[in-house]
């Protein structure tokens, strides 16, 4: 009958052993699901304004003949209704107008949205629908040239502006 008993007994003791409470575990998973993202027609554009003339631009405000600027983005995924550009640059001393960082002084560039807007400056945006059989979205822009405090000094005319575009 002890015999009994040790061997009951050690059943039991191994059960609690193998029953002893364990860790909980805790998987998380993420991710994320994207579109593929519309494509550049061009990465680096380079617009020519021609010659600005000085003696023809002496009072503050003056400004060039406006040069139309496109560019598209093409290739869109389905189910993309609309891009925005968000423009930004060095702007010359809290203006609208981006700086002149060739040698000309004086001057600054202005980008508009078309020939009649006011400018867009740093943080401005341009949003234009995808059109659905061809899946692109087209950007028309103005860019000129201002005097900013009178007089512009001969030399050239240079800016970086930047455009990032968001999809919805």
């Amino acid at each position: 009958m002890k015999k009994a008993y040790a061997g009951w007994l050690l059943a039991g003791l191994l059960s609690v052993a193998f029953s002893l409470p364990a860790a909980d575990v805790t998987i998380t998973v993420n991710g994320q699901v994207v579109a593929k993202p519309c494509v550049g027609s061009v990465v680096n554009q380079q617009i020519n304004l021609g010659d600005f003339y000085a003696f023809n631009q002496v009072n503050v405000g003056d400004f060039s003949l406006s040069h139309p600027i496109v560019f598209s983005m093409s290739g869109c995924p389905v189910g993309t209704s609309r891009v925005t550009a968000t423009f930004d640059g060095t702007m010359y001393n809290g203006t609208h107008y981006f700086q002149n960082q060739g040698t000309a002084t004086n001057v600054a560039i202005e980008l508009l949205e078309n020939r009649n807007s006011g400018p867009l400056g740093k943080g401005s945006r341009m949003t234009v629908n995808v059109n659905d059989p061809n899946m692109d979205a087209v950007f028309s822009l103005w860019a000129r040239v201002v005097t900013v405090n009178g007089r512009p000094t001969q030399g050239t005319i240079e800016t970086v502006i930047s455009v990032i575009y968001t999809y919805a």
